[in-house]
C-alpha cells in the first residue's frame, strides 16, 4: 500500500511504503533532505509531524529533547508512515546547501564494465554517508596516488555507495592503478562534493543529454535523478563516442527506454573523434532545428565538444538553457 507524504515548506510530495523508512522514499524520489549518518546517531534528518500516524520508531541513539518530542519531532531515518503524512523537514535547495564531507571508506567492489571502461564501486561507513546532488564530482584518493576528481555515476538516493567510472589510459597513473592494482576492500578517503551541473528541477521544458564517453557518468546520474522524480516532460539522451567502446551500458541505457515512454536514446559511434562529435551535432540539430524550448546538458571533454556548443546556439539554444560538465576526463 503506498502512502502519500506531504512535505513543509514548499508542498512537495512524494509517495512511501510502509516497509521503507522516510528518508529512504524521500531519496528514492528525489528530494534531498538533510541526513549524515542513516542510522540514528546523528538527528540531522530530524523531522517534525504535522499530521498523519508514523509506524512503530525503530532505535537510534539520538536524543531529542522533551520539548521536540512534544512538537512532534522524530528522525526521517528511524521511521516508516503507517498513514498519509504531512510533515516538514529542511532540503536542500541547491549547491550551495550540501555540505563538504571528507569519508575514509572501502571499495566494495571494481568491474570491468568492458576492456576500456571500469566501474569502481565505493562502500561507505555505516555511521557516515556522502550527501550529494545528482551531477556533482567527488575527489577519490587513494595512499600513494595523486587525487582525481571523478563524476559521481551513482544516484543520490543510493545511501550504502557511490558508484564511479573510470576509462584506461595507459599514460595515466590514476588509471594503470585503478585497471591493475586496486583490490576490494581497499582503504579510499572520499571529499566533496564539487560543481554545479545539477538538474534544473523546476524546469519542465524537454531535456537534452550529450553524453561523450564516460561523460555518461554524470549523465546517468541526472537522468536516474530525474526518473526518480518522475519527471515527465521529454527526456533524450545523445551518447557519442568514435568506437564501440566509449558506449559502455548500452544495455543498461536501452532498459530506461523500454521501461519510461518519455525517454529516448541514441548511440553514435563508428567515426573518427571530430567526425563522431560533427555527427552527433547533426543528428541532434536534424531532430530538433529549433532548441529554443530544449534544455541541454552535456558532459565530455569542454574543448572537443565547443563546436558543437556552438552550433546549438545557432539554433536557438538560450545560453540560459546550456548545462556544462566542465570535468576533465580520462
Amino acid at each position: 500500500m503506498s502512502l502519500k507524504i506531504k512535505v513543509q515548506p514548499g508542498q512537495k510530495q512524494f509517495v512511501a511504503q510502509p516497509h521503507e523508512t522516510l528518508l529512504e522514499s524521500a531519496l528514492r524520489s528525489g528530494l534531498s533532505p538533510a541526513y549524515s549518518c542513516n542510522n540514528g546517531s546523528c538527528g540531522e534528518c530530524r523531522a517534525r509531524l504535522i499530521s498523519g500516524e508514523l509506524g512503530e520508531t525503530r532505535f537510534h541513539d539520538f536524543v531529542f529533547s522533551e520539548a521536540d518530542k512534544q512538537a512532534g519531532y522524530f528522525l526521517l531515518c528511524r521511521n516508516c508512515a503507517k498513514t498519509d503524512l504531512d510533515i516538514e523537514f529542511a532540503e536542500a535547495s541547491g549547491v550551495n546547501d550540501i555540505p563538504q564531507q571528507e569519508i575514509n571508506a572501502k571499495i566494495k567492489s571494481i568491474e570491468k564494465l568492458n576492456d576500456h571502461v571500469m566501474l569502481v564501486r565505493v562502500r561507505l561507513p555505516r555511521s557516515q554517508t556522502f550527501r550529494f546532488l545528482a551531477g556533482q564530482q567527488a575527489t577519490i584518493q587513494f595512499p600513494d596516488i595523486t587525487p582525481r576528481n571523478k563524476s559521481i555515476a551513482s544516484c543520490p538516493c543510493i545511501t550504502q555507495f557511490i558508484d564511479f567510472h573510470v576509462g584506461y589510459n595507459q599514460d595515466d597513473p590514476f588509471s594503470d592503478y585503478i585497471f591493475n592494482q586496486l583490490k576490494t576492500s581497499d582503504p579510499v578517503t572520499i571529499t566533496g562534493p564539487a560543481g554545479e551541473f545539477v538538474l534544473d528541477e523546476e524546469n519542465i521544458q524537454p531535456k537534452i543529454f550529450v553524453a561523450y564517453e564516460t561523460g555518461f557518468s554524470a549523465i546517468k546520474s541526472l537522468i536516474e535523478h530525474a526518473i526518480g522524480m518522475e519527471k515527465t516532460e521529454p527526456m533524450y539522451l545523445y551518447w557519442l563516442s568514435p568506437d564501440e567502446k566509449g558506449i559502455y551500458m548500452h544495455n543498461y541505457v536501452r532498459s530506461w527506454t523500454d521501461a519510461l515512454d518519455n525517454l529516448s536514446y541514441v548511440g553514435i559511434t563508428g567515426y573518427e573523434e571530430k567526425q563522431c562529435i560533427e555527427q552527433g551535432t547533426t543528428k541532434i540539430i536534424t531532430d530538433f532545428p529549433d532548441l529554443s524550448d530544449f534544455q541541454v546538458y552535456m558532459s565530455g571533454p569542454e574543448a572537443k565538444m565547443q563546436c558543437m556548443i556552438d552550433t546549438m546556439m545557432k539554433h536557438k539554444l538560450k545560453q540560459e538553457n546550456l548545462f556544462v560538465d566542465e570535468q576533465q576526463r580520462f
